[in-house]
């Protein structure tokens, strides 16, 4: 038997154009022309990243002002609670002489109401003795008996022409209540905090919802800073009452 052996110098066949006949059993096809279609990818965000959603500028405004006025009163108790324990002023006792009550009106959510408040007066006499005031007048709530001894900081010239002094009662009660009110008007910094960041503020004027803003606050170091100024006060507020009903 001849072994087969290819002839080279036979041609090889060609294979059909893309544009002839579809070979049996598959659909026909529409021919093409032009250049081939390019291949389309998904539109890529900017090089800067993606941009957050907008923040109201309302809820701004009325965070910072939130944070102002709260630290405004924050520093103002905490300035008479130096004073109330002694570690600002001159400590003395005031020798009540007599107290004379006063009324002021004041209109307070859509009604007028009274406030009564008492002007006791008497002589002050520092710890050490060196400062001497005849008279010596105590503007609060409380109202002393005739020769009751009140143990009264003086804090300083007073700001009303009627007065040389001013003076705020001194103890441990005193103290706690103002230092109490410092920290806890800590609490409305955080929420200023909370909305000058994220635009939410209570109201019914507000465009964002609360479950939106806390999400926000997520994204950076917010929530941390209002969760811990707001433990800060919460915390502090407490200790000071507990140590004004203890010492």
């Amino acid at each position: 038997m001849a072994n087969h052996q290819p002839n080279p110098y036979q041609q090889p066949q060609s294979q059909p154009p893309p544009w002839g006949p579809p070979p049996q059993g598959s659909p026909p096809q529409a021919p093409s022309f032009g250049p081939p279609a390019q291949q389309q990818f998904p539109p890529q965000p900017p090089a800067g990243g993606p941009a957050g959603p907008k923040v109201p500028f309302l809820g701004r405004l009325i965070g910072a002002g939130i944070i102002v006025v709260a630290l405004l009163f924050s520093g103002f108790f905490g300035w008479e609670g130096l004073y109330a324990a002694g570690v600002r002023g001159t400590h003395g006792e005031l020798k009540v002489e007599k107290c004379t009550v006063k009324y002021e009106r004041h209109r307070s959510h859509g009604h007028y109401r009274t406030r009564r408040s008492y002007d006791c007066y008497g002589t002050f006499t520092s710890d050490d003795g060196k400062t001497k005031d005849i008279n010596a007048v105590l503007d609060g709530k409380m109202r002393y008996a005739a020769d009751e001894k009140v143990s009264v900081t003086q804090a300083g010239e007073a700001v009303s022409t009627d007065r040389d002094f001013d003076y705020v009662v001194s103890d441990a009660k005193h103290a706690g209540y103002n230092f109490a009110g410092a920290f806890a008007l800590l609490i409305a910094v955080a929420l200023g905090i909370f909305c000058t960041v994220t635009g939410y503020f209570p109201g019914k004027g507000c465009k964002v919802s609360y479950n939106e803003a806390w999400r926000a606050s997520a994204r950076g170091a917010t929530r941390p800073v209002v969760i811990a100024v707001g433990a800060v006060g919460a915390l502090g507020a407490l200790v000071s009452l507990l140590l004004g009903y203890v010492l």
